[in-house]
């Protein structure tokens, strides 16, 4: 696995602490660590925890991981997504102590993390389609801005899922707070004006202020922070996690871990090592785990790869592994500075700012790009958005996972043609194969795409028909390049070879797959395609097919004879 060693630390151990790497560090981790508190505070609110879970496990997680990312500018913190799937957790959400059951949580993620890590998970990642990551992106946007509607109008909708309780909102429209949707909208304006002049990360953090002083200063009969959660000005210290909320974590844990290696793996591409390679997905993975365990024993909620924070330290010029710690240092003065005045910030100030980030999470170009794609994309975007309305995010992960392997299937199973080879000189033609076998010829065919069981019903319709006149041919299918085909295969060439026998003609296979031919002598059919049949190539490519003493030698067969024309068959492995 290629996430650094403790040699490597040891190594690059003075080079840390140079001069210059170290100015560059502690700006970096100084401007991230500002930025980060607001961020973690209000994916703590998305979660619908303690925004001090939120505020340690942002920390502590970013500390954590530091040593053990595979990428040394990747940054670990707490993420809208993973917040979002939180809010779906029964475990936590119903619990008598959240807290002990959300740390228990974040353990659980990490552990799955590593596993995913050692097990080189980063490479299946490939399997997940576009579609259904953009479905989930916009689902999870969608969910975060509908879940803010009890804080930003002051009514409670009721409701098991978001939509229902969007619903229940539409019914009882009339019991709508207009002073806590004024302060909600006061503050999404305030946001959209200071994003639109660049203010940078002030344009998120300003507006709750104002707002959250308007609000006190008028002594206006609203919910603030302090009457949900209080934000403490001290530093975490362990505690041992609820053990016995195992069993019902174990599904949101996965989901969670899936979710966060997703958006480590992106992270992985998006910062390079010192040497311009790109890190190992799964050494990646290994370190958010590592931060996930260390976060969740000193009282935080789970973490994984941010791409914000790690653009704001490559664009900080960091230079090591260093400004994450000083990232996590910086974090840590700001929240024992500051933290009893973030108890006085306005509920409906804060929620707006949760809709801009919901709307923000939304990649308008990608959903537009998957629109593009054809409509299997579109359905299973579509679905996944609509899954993750309807269903807690938790399980949509894993049905969105499900998604992609359908898909795959489908686009796979709708890719098969097959061309024949007609040598033309030192030239070779590649044309349609014949809609019915012609008599006394030889046929060779190369099959372009996937072949595996849903393929066998386009392969049958595209060999050549069998008619009475089909007779003393021989038809060549070159398997070169494929690995298995599976038993339905076997059988589809089976009964093919069996229909070419009763007009006195034969079906003849090429192929380097020792797999395959196993694959054939075990299909159900029984034993007509017999190793007289099956030709193994070599490193030379055509030269099988050109060989005519791979043939079945029969003594004054016409099969025989007509098989020696594909001597002058010269064909490239495509």
């Amino acid at each position: 696995m290629a996430w650094p060693k403790l040699e490597t630390y040891v190594h690059f151990h003075k080079r840390w602490f140079s001069k210059d790497n170290l100015k560059k560090d502690v700006v970096a981790g100084t401007v991230l660590g500002a930025q980060s508190v607001p961020d973690a505070l209000t994916s703590g609110l998305i979660a619908n925890v303690n925004p001090t879970y939120a505020l340690y496990g942002n920390m502590m997680g970013m500390a954590g991981a530091a040593l053990f990312t595979a990428s040394p500018t990747m940054t670990v913190g707490v993420t809208s997504a993973m917040a979002a799937i939180i809010t779906d957790v029964p475990a936590i959400q119903n619990a008598d102590n959240p807290g002990k059951a959300l740390f228990m949580l974040s353990i659980l993620t990490g552990i799955v993390m590593i596993a995913f890590g050692f097990a080189k998970a980063g490479a299946a990642l490939r399997f997940v389609s576009r579609a259904v990551l953009v479905g989930f992106v916009t689902g999870v946007g969608l969910s975060i801005a509908v879940g803010q509607l009890p804080d930003i109008t002051g009514y409670a909708a009721k409701g098991d899922t978001h939509l229902a309780r969007l619903f229940d909102l539409t019914l009882h429209f009339w019991k709508i707070d207009l002073t806590t949707l004024a302060i909600a909208l006061g503050c999404i304006a305030l946001t959209v004006l200071m994003q639109r002049m660049k203010l940078g990360a002030i344009s998120l953090v300003l507006p709750i202020i104002i707002m959250s002083a308007l609000s006190t200063l008028l002594k206006l009969d609203i919910q603030y922070l302090r009457d949900v959660a209080v934000v403490p000005s001290r530093l975490p210290t362990p505690m041992l996690p609820d053990f016995g909320a195992i069993p019902d974590l174990l599904v949101p844990a996965i989901s969670l871990a899936f979710v966060g290696v997703i958006q480590g793996a992106a992270v992985s591409a998006s910062a390079p090592n010192p040497d311009g390679t790109i890190p190992d997905a799964s050494g990646d993975f290994v370190g958010q785990g590592i931060g996930n365990i260390v976060a969740g024993v000193f009282r935080g909620m789970p973490v994984g790869g941010s791409m914000s924070s790690t653009s704001i330290l490559v664009q900080g010029h960091a230079a090591t592994r260093m400004a994450k710690i000083f990232t996590a240092i910086t974090s840590a003065i700001v929240i024992v500075a500051l933290g009893r005045f973030v108890n006085n910030s306005a509920m409906p100030a804060l929620s707006g700012l949760l809709i801009i980030v919901g709307y923000q999470t939304i990649n308008q170009n990608d959903v537009r790009a998957v629109w593009r794609s054809g409509m299997p994309q579109r359905v299973t975007m579509g679905s996944t958005i609509a899954l993750s309305l309807l269903l807690p995010l938790q399980y949509t992960v894993l049905v969105g996972v499900v998604l992609s392997g359908v898909l795959f299937v489908m686009q796979q199973s709708q890719h098969l043609s097959v061309r024949r080879l007609i040598a033309d000189g030192d030239d070779v033609l590649e044309v349609a194969p014949p809609a019915v076998l012609p008599g006394g010829e030889v046929v060779v065919l190369q099959p372009y795409g996937s072949l595996f069981f849903a393929t066998a019903p386009l392969l049958d319709q595209a060999l050549p028909d069998i008619a009475a006149t089909s007779g003393d041919s021989v038809v060549v299918l070159r398997l070169r390049g494929h690995e298995n085909i599976g038993s339905t295969l076997s059988n589809a060439l089976h009964r093919y070879a069996r229909r070419l026998n009763t007009v006195g003609s034969e079906l003849m296979l090429v192929t380097d797959s020792d797999t395959i031919k196993h694959e054939l002598a075990a299909s159900s059919i029984g034993t007509l395609m017999n190793s007289d049949h099956i030709f193994s190539g070599d490193e030379h490519v055509g030269k099988t097919t050109l060989d005519e003493q791979s043939l079945p030698p029969k003594s004054g067969s016409t099969i025989a004879r007509r098989a020696r024309p594909i001597q002058h068959l010269t064909a490239p492995n495509r």
